[in-house]
């Protein structure tokens, strides 16, 4: 999968697409992440930084 683009984020469990929504992402003492809606397993994200304002994430595969 790597290298090929989606529209959302993949859960690594039971690979369901979660679309990209900033209310969907979460951060506490663990890092950044989303859960997933279908399986709940949660997804560990890692911030890239800003461009044009925006956050940019990367999904760690963790």
């Amino acid at each position: 999968m790597e290298g090929e683009w989606i529209n959302g984020w993949l859960c690594i469990r039971c690979n369901f697409e979660v679309p990209f929504k900033a209310e969907a992402i979460g951060i506490d003492d663990f890092g950044i992440y989303f859960i997933c809606p279908r399986c709940r397993r949660r997804n560990q994200l890692e911030s890239l930084g800003h461009r044009n304002g925006a956050l940019l994430l990367r999904q760690t595969g963790k």
